[in-house]
């Protein structure tokens, strides 16, 4: 693969999803397989290197007044990717020493900068940490500007500490390199690989925790040393001009974002139908580069259920809407459901999971089966046209509504929910349409109570008490229809754009696998 080729898949590749991050990954698995850079025989061979490498190892050892190093395995054969004929295979264990941190006592934490910075895990990437230590320390576990850090737990990470000196917490490890006849920015390269192919392998562990005896027999290849400083250079120009295209795609998205919502605006503030008529032509003449990615289509969405309840979708006469409250159109409920124990084979009785609405919609296949034996309530069978409101969920979705339309005397519903019956005056796909738009979903949002910010909860006087701005049915009717054909739209548009992210996906895919071979 020449330089020109990778340069214009970058070009390329760089808006598609996930498109910086994939060329990311091919620079650096170039990099650790010499194809980032030409090789020149005048720089020697790593052989020689790693001989040079295992008698500074001795050396620091005895230095540092460390323990005799175990030996390390040989090399195997089936070694993981090939490399130049100029490389070698090494353990890292030949080329530094992983330091383990200490398990200082949480008593001495804190977080208003008394004794010395603390590293955690959290903390290995970003450079910094909030979390000082006050108390007695060795000197050993002094971590310097420039460090090379690698967290033992989670993902593996390893980074480069940017903070002031600070203290090397336990579940954090420190390169110290035995020569430096190295460069730790490519060995650091190539371990992350083989870290990163060590994550989740249930080979060595289900709980994701990383022994120092791993570090030190994980397979890296070295070339040589003057290899070395001219593959991190050519990363590191790479790199730059990734994040240059990222932050070029940023910006354009930022654009197009304030564009769509500034179009967006204009169709929720259009004064009558005809207004909102010439705001919709706007944003149709407009829909592709105001839309593109699938995200794009909820605000769309949201917009139009605004509209709805604000009557400028249809030629509503508005002055014949009524306020009232959600208390004041039922003929049952709210009344909160029950959530017996599930069990595990078929039973005539189906009781809703939370998730059966949380999207606002009833879906019919998230149920489990209860146990009828001792009895069920009437009035927990769901009859169509029930409204089943989340009482309790993230603030996100607490007070979800979704309009039951399954058949009767098979579905009951959760403790978790409210099931609501309006009076036959009231059209209950219309109540959906009003209980769903952004001003409602903010009151009920605003009333939601809880000690966890996780999990709140709305009680049945909220839920009565929710205020409504109701037409005439048949005028109800009318904006319940309008409001489906705008939504299949937006469906439409969903799927269009859906689509075009998966190809793009695909193509990319497809694009860095031909560069990588």
């Amino acid at each position: 693969m020449t330089p020109h080729d990778l340069l214009a898949a970058f070009e390329t590749l760089a808006d598609a999803p996930d498109g910086v991050k994939r060329l990311r990954d091919l620079v650096l698995s170039l990099a650790v397989r010499g194809e980032l850079v030409r090789q020149d025989p005048r720089e020697g061979r790593a052989a020689e290197l790693l001989a040079q490498l295992q008698e500074s190892k001795r050396a620091s050892v005895a230095s540092w007044g460390l323990r005799r190093s175990r030996p390390l395995a040989g090399i195997p054969a089936d070694v993981p990717h090939e490399v130049p004929s100029a490389w070698t295979w090494c353990r890292m264990g030949d080329v530094a020493n992983p330091q383990a941190g200490f398990a200082f006592r949480s008593t001495g934490f804190n977080e208003i900068g008394e004794g010395l910075p603390l590293i955690r895990i959290r903390d290995v990437l970003g450079g910094q940490t909030d979390t000082f230590f006050a108390g007695e320390y060795r000197d050993e576990f002094i971590v310097e500007k420039g460090d090379f850090l690698i967290g033992m737990d989670g993902n593996f990470n390893i980074g480069r500490w940017q903070g002031r000196r600070a203290l090397l917490n336990q579940r954090v490890t420190r390169l110290r390199w035995f020569s430096g006849n190295v460069e730790p920015s490519f060995i650091t390269i190539a371990l992350q690989e083989r870290l990163s192919e060590l994550h989740g392998s249930k080979a060595y562990t289900t709980v994701q925790h990383l022994s120092g005896k791993q570090m030190e027999d994980a397979l890296i290849p070295l070339p040589p040393l003057a290899e070395q400083h001219r593959i991190v250079a050519r990363v590191d120009e790479l790199m730059g001009l990734l994040d240059r295209l990222e932050a070029d795609r940023n910006t354009r998205d930022e654009l197009r974002r304030a564009a769509r919502d500034a179009a967006l605006a204009d169709l929720r503030n259009a004064p009558d139908p005809e207004a909102v008529e010439t705001a919709w032509t706007r944003i149709a003449q407009q829909m592709d580069d105001l839309f593109i990615e699938p995200e794009d289509v909820a605000p769309l969405r949201q917009a139009v259920l605004e509209l709805a309840v604000l009557g400028r979708l249809t030629g509503d006469d508005v002055g014949s809407w009524s306020p009232t409250c959600l208390g004041d159109l039922l003929v049952d409920g709210p009344t909160n459901g029950w959530s017996p124990k599930a069990v595990d084979y078929p039973t005539p009785v189906k009781s809703l999971k939370l998730s059966a609405t949380t999207r606002g919609y009833f879906d019919s296949e998230q149920y489990k089966y209860v146990d009828p034996s001792g009895g069920i309530d009437d009035r927990l069978w769901l009859k169509p046209g029930d409204l089943l409101i989340q009482r309790s969920n993230t603030p996100e979705y607490v007070g979800t509504a979704a309009v039951y339309d399954g058949p009767l005397r098979t579905f009951i519903y959760p403790d978790l929910m409210m099931r609501c019956r309006f009076a036959p005056t009231v059209d209950v796909a219309f109540i959906h349409v009003a209980l769903s738009a952004p001003a409602c979903r903010t009151w009920v949002s605003a009333k939601a109570s809880g000690t966890s910010k996780s999990m709140v909860k709305i009680n049945q006087s909220t839920v009565r008490s929710i205020p409504l701005s109701l037409p005439p049915k048949a005028k109800q009717i009318e904006i319940v229809e309008s409001v489906r054909r705008l939504h299949e739209l937006c469906d439409r548009l969903m799927v269009r754009l859906t689509s075009s992210r998966v190809l793009q996906a695909q193509f990319a895919g497809a694009a860095v696998h031909h560069l990588h071979i």
